[in-house]
């Protein structure tokens, strides 16, 4: 079975979860708060910050053959959800990309040159 990663687990994701159960797979919720909305309802819980790419990245080991997805929804966390889709050779956004879209002051230079 595969799992798919929800970076945060506030109320916004809820449904989200919900939908990745719906689908068949299991999820990973990764969160500061280890009392947040969807800590009981992943299959897996990470206690991480969702901005600790390397904390992200080390929770990660040993999952290269389940993880199928992996995402940010409703949080600012594009690096994160990018530096683990790399590592994984998942579909995402480009590193250097989720990089200028969540820093405000990159992504105006970067809209500037345009």
């Amino acid at each position: 079975m595969g799992y798919i990663w929800c970076i945060g687990g506030g109320l916004m994701q809820i449904p989200v979860v919900e939908e990745i159960h719906k689908m068949g797979l299991m999820a990973i919720v990764s969160d500061a708060d280890p009392n947040c909305a969807c800590a009981s309802k992943a299959d897996i819980f990470l206690n991480v910050d969702i901005f600790d790419e390397d904390g992200h990245l080390h929770a990660s080991e040993g999952m290269e053959v389940s993880l199928v997805g992996v995402f940010a929804c409703g949080i600012d966390a594009p690096v994160t959800a990018s530096a683990l889709t790399r590592k994984f050779g998942l579909p995402g956004a480009q590193y250097q990309m989720a990089q200028i879209l969540h820093d405000k002051h990159m992504f105006r230079i970067s809209q500037k040159a345009l």
